[in-house]
């Protein structure tokens, strides 16, 4: 039975076939860089192997499947540079094997779902250029493992939760074009001018009050 099925950067178009459920032992699908429309079958959600699933740089429409949960041996759920809507299924958070989700460049709406906060083992979380609304959730402080977090060019409000300061491998956040009004110290304290890890971040400084940003650190990309 077919394991890696990987298509990317061809020329192929058309929707992804429900039918790709089927295939019980995949633990690689590859499509990205290709030209498919139509939505991600739920279908998808059977492939209980798969580890990869990777479509990103296509023309994907729909909602992202909540059946996608269901993938718990998934360690790579790569979906950025599509036209992807809806909210985020907070049932992504029973994927506690998940160490890249990717979903940057769609045009995803609501609020980031508390429950992204059981994905203990994430390292890289990019949710950037979509329109993502409400408050960034505590819970991305239980994310201990997490190193890289894209959250900017969206429309978030109030100020960066106090618990994001507990991510003491974190190397990169980028909070700019939002709506933050506050950048707390437990998170300044992050950087690694400070003794912290963080050797990028970026905030709207002339918006945001943060006391490692009035320098001119984290005003853009360092």
């Amino acid at each position: 039975d077919l394991q890696r099925l990987e298509l990317y950067d061809n020329l192929l178009t058309g929707s992804v076939p429900s039918e790709l459920g089927s295939m019980a032992r995949l633990y690689t699908l590859s499509l990205s860089s290709n030209s498919l429309t139509g939505s991600i079958p739920s279908e998808l959600g059977l492939l209980m192997n798969l580890q990869y699933l990777v479509s990103s740089d296509n023309s994907l429409t729909g909602s992202i499947p909540s059946e996608l949960g269901l993938l718990t041996n998934l360690q790579y759920l790569v979906l950025d540079y599509n036209s992807l809507t809806g909210s985020i299924p907070s049932e992504l958070g029973l994927l506690k094997n998940l160490r890249s989700l990717k979903l940057r460049n769609n045009s995803l709406t609501g609020s980031v779902p508390s429950e992204l906060g059981s994905m203990a083992r994430l390292y890289t979380l990019s949710l950037s250029s979509n329109s993502l609304t409400g408050s960034i959730p505590s819970e991305l402080g239980l994310l201990t493992d997490l190193q890289y977090l894209y959250l900017y060019n969206n429309l978030f409000t109030d100020s960066m939760p106090s618990e994001l300061g507990l991510l003491t491998d974190m190397q990169t956040l980028w909070l700019h074009y939002n709506s933050l009004t506050y950048i707390p110290d437990e998170v300044c304290a992050l950087r690694d001018v400070n003794g912290g890890n963080i050797n990028s971040l970026a905030a709207d400084c002339e918006e945001v009050e943060c006391t490692c940003c009035n320098d001119g650190l984290g005003c853009s990309e360092i």
